[in-house]
Order: C-alpha cells, then sequence, then structure tokens
C-alpha cells in the first residue's frame, strides 16, 4: 500500500513541474537565435525545447536500433543456449521417468542426447550413472558417480552410487572410505551412519557398532528405545560369539545385557532362561521367562516352560502356563498356549474354550489342527469331525512366523541379521496366509 501512495506521490510532483514548466513558458516565452552555415533561425522557447526533445528521442531510437543489430549474433546465441538447455532438461526428465517405469534401455539413450544438449548439468551424470547401473553396467556406472563426485552439487550422491558399488564387490575397505567420505558431507546422514552400522556388523567390528549408535542416539537421529534395542541386538551377537568360543559366562553376561536393554525379544529372553536352567538356577530362569512373555507373548516361552518342568503332570504344567501368560492372557498366542497345554492335561472344555477365541481373533492352520487332535483324543471312535477340521487345515491362513520384512523371507528361527538380505533387525514374528518371497536387490542410487 506504502509502495503504490510514494507512486503516485512522485507522478504528482512530476506532472505539477512540467504543468510549471510549461506556464512559465507560456507566459515567458523568450526567443532563441540561431546561426548556421550563413542562415539565422529566430525561434521561441518552447519551439525549441520541443525540437531538442524530438531531437534526443531520435537519437535513442537510432541508438537502440544500432544496439538490437549489433547485438543480434549474441541474442541469437543465447536463444540457441536457452534452446538446446530446455531440450536437455526435458531429456533429463523423460530419462528419470524412464528409470521409473524400468525402461532402462530408453533411459541410457536418454542420458546420452541429455549429455550431448547441456553438459555441464551435473544431474545428467547422475541419469547416466542410474541407467547404467539399472542396466547391469556397473563399471560404466562407477566411472559416472567418480565424476559426479567433482561436483559439489552431485558429491554426495556419486559417492552413494560408490558405496552401493563396493558394497556389491565386496570392497569393504573401500565401502568405509567411502563412507566417511560422505559422512564428511552430510554428518547427519542416517543412511551413512546406517551403512557404517551394517558394515562393522558385517565384519564383526561389534564394539564400533556400537559406538556408532551412540553416535547416532547423541545426534538425536534414533530414540532411546530404537537405540536401547539395536545395542542389545549388539550384545546378543557378542554373547553368540562367546557362546561359539564356549565362554559360559561371557556368554550370561552379554545375554543379560540384551535381555535388560530389550526384553521384548523372545529368543535372547529363552535362551538365557535356557541357559540358567541348565546352570541349576531354575527360579531365575523361570522369572525370565513370566517377565519376556509379559513383554512379547511367544509360543518359545512356552516350549521353554515346558522342558524346566519336564518332570511334572499335565494338570501341574497346565497351572504354570496359566501364571505365564497372566501378564498377557487375550494375546492370540497365550490363547493358543492355554488350549495346546489344556489338551495335554485332558481338559477338552478348556481347550475348546480357548481355541474358540482364538478362532474370533487369529484362525490359522494350528487351530484347525490342535482342534482335529481334541476330536481325535476326546472321542476316539468318531473320526469324522477330526477329518473336518484336517480339511480345513488345507485352506485356513498359514501360521505365523518369522519373516523378514525387507525380503520376506521366512526363517524357523530368528536372527538380528536376516540370512538372505543381510538386514539389520528386520525379522519379526507375523502372520501371513502367503509369505512372499522376493528375490533382494541392492538399492538403487536414484530410487534408493
Amino acid at each position: 500500500m506504502m509502495v503504490h501512495f510514494l507512486r503516485g506521490f512522485v507522478f504528482i510532483i512530476k506532472l505539477t513541474l512540467l504543468v510549471v514548466l510549461a506556464v512559465l513558458l507560456a507566459q515567458y516565452p523568450g526567443e532563441a537565435q540561431l546561426t548556421w552555415f550563413g542562415y539565422r533561425i529566430d525561434m521561441s522557447m518552447g519551439l525549441l525545447l520541443a525540437f531538442l526533445l524530438l531531437g534526443v528521442a531520435f537519437i535513442l531510437v537510432v541508438a537502440g536500433i544500432w544496439r538490437f543489430f549489433w547485438r543480434l549474433p549474441i541474442l541469437w546465441a543465447e536463444h540457441r543456449k536457452n534452446r538446446r538447455q530446455r531440450k536437455g532438461e526435458m531429456a533429463l526428465l523423460e530419462g528419470i521417468n524412464a528409470i521409473a517405469a524400468g525402461e532402462f534401455s530408453e533411459a541410457h539413450r536418454l542420458s546420452k542426447r541429455a549429455i550431448t544438449y547441456n553438459a555441464q548439468q551435473p544431474l545428467n551424470l547422475l541419469l547416466s550413472a542410474q541407467a547404467a547401473y539399472m542396466s547391469g553396467k556397473l563399471e560404466e556406472a562407477n566411472t559416472h558417480f567418480l565424476q559426479m563426485t567433482k561436483h559439489s552439487a552431485t558429491a554426495f550422491l556419486g559417492l552413494r552410487g560408490l558405496i552401493l558399488h563396493a558394497r556389491y564387490t565386496n570392497n569393504w575397505e573401500l565401502m568405509r572410505q567411502h563412507l566417511q567420505e560422505a559422512l564428511n558431507i552430510r554428518p547427519r546422514s542416517p543412511w551413512v551412519l546406517q551403512q557404517l552400522l551394517e558394515l562393522d556388523l558385517r565384519l564383526g567390528s561389534l564394539d564400533n557398532a556400537s559406538a556408532i549408535v551412540e553416535q547416532m542416539q547423541h545426534r538425536q537421529l534414533l530414540s532411546k528405545p530404537e537405540g536401547r534395542r539395536r545395542q542389545a541386538l549388539i550384545h546378543w551377537m557378542k554373547a553368540k560369539s562367546a557362546e561359539i568360543a564356549g565362554d559360559e559366562t561371557l556368554f550370561i553376561q552379554k545375554a543379560a545385557s540384551a535381555h535388560y536393554e530389550a526384553p521384548e525379544i523372545s529368543t535372547i529372553a529363552v535362551r538365557l532362561a535356557d541357559h540358567y536352567h541348565k546352570n541349576g538356577k531354575t527360579s531365575k530362569a523361570q522369572k525370565i521367562l513370566m517377565s519376556g512373555y509379559a513383554h512379547c507373548p511367544h509360543i518359545d516361552f512356552a516350549n521353554q516352560l515346558s522342558i524346566i518342568n519336564s518332570g511334572s503332570n499335565p494338570l501341574d504344567y497346565y497351572r504354570e502356563v496359566e501364571k505365564l501368560v497372566s501378564g498377557a492372557p487375550n494375546h492370540p498366542e497365550s490363547l493358543y498356549i492355554l488350549a495346546k497345554a489344556a489338551r495335554e492335561a485332558k481338559l477338552w472344555g478348556q481347550s475348546r474354550h480357548y481355541l474358540n477365541l482364538l478362532k474370533a481373533t487369529s484362525y490359522s492352520q494350528r487351530v484347525c489342527h490342535l482342534m482335529a487332535e481334541i476330536e481325535e483324543a476326546e472321542n476316539p471312535h468318531q473320526n469324522n469331525q477330526a477329518s473336518v477340521w484336517l480339511e480345513r487345515a488345507a485352506s485356513a491362513p498359514t501360521d505365523p512366523t518369522w519373516i523378514c520384512e525387507s525380503c520376506r523371507t521366512t526363517t524357523p528361527t530368528w536372527h538380528p541379521i536376516c540370512p538372505t538380505c543381510e538386514g539389520f533387525d528386520k525379522i519379526s514374528w507375523q502372520s501371513s496366509s502367503a509369505p512372499l518371497v522376493l528375490d533382494h536387490k541392492e538399492p538403487t542410487p536414484l530410487l534408493g
């Protein structure tokens, strides 16, 4: 608003000055005399000023025309440059779309076209590198990645490609070198720190991995629960190494630390309880099972409890199971464990009750099989109902199992690192009607 007011004020002042000048010239016209080549010209001051203004305007027009023709080659060159730049940008955009569509040969062709039109655009190198990488031309892609590191705008992207190439070729030292360079550029990058963490885990440098987790927590890239869980997994890997080396004391120490940091990991709690039981510390083993089950209900707790109570009768074991699941009595795992223990104790009504509750929340093959066992055990001379349940099991959803969230590969036991894709902390206990096993592929530099 103020700007418009000032503009209007300046315009009024200019207009006022022109009016005053016109009035002065009208009241005092004056005379001007010009002698040139023997000719004498008499005129008023107003007319002289008008001629002067026309002359100045004429000179400005001529100068503008001259300037235009003088700069015409420059303007034409700029026009061609802008046109080539627009074509290059269009080729770059089409190339990225081709990569997203999986048309890698077309993307490779468009990358060359983009470079032809605009060789100074750093993103063209990224398109070329990505197209070569996705086409399997890793050496060519690596060359483009090296060129990208020479431009400040694409240095990190280039290093990312070099890191993935080094990982693909198992060149761990070179991978670490590139990761350190990338960390210097972007010290708060979660991706770089995660790659360093997985590299140290792969090479068995567990102390370095623990330090990286602490660094990520310090930089607030991990929440406190996430940091504790990762530290727990590192403690567990140290415990496994101690177990392989036969160091029972170190195993229990590290496994206890892992259980303390992440009591929700069932495998750690069960294995620790098993070692306490073998060393005669049964009460301590049972305590770990009880507290661990409350954090993460799982069938492995009941199996371990069965080993600890192997000498007791089925009814006493059923009462121990009731104590075990008391921390999560309505969980599907709890209902299944109770139904199975009741079946062993020949408490048919109780077992059916828990299975009926389970069918409403987590109907699966194991429910059908257990129902068939109950029918066969309770009515041994009438196998019709048992056969019906076995037929239902064939079409029922599959039971929960350990599944990697990254590659969707199933595994019979839990591991901190996926045996297939080497993903860290990706395996979880899941239900899946048809577990999908996908081939693991390396992440791509452009699409992640």
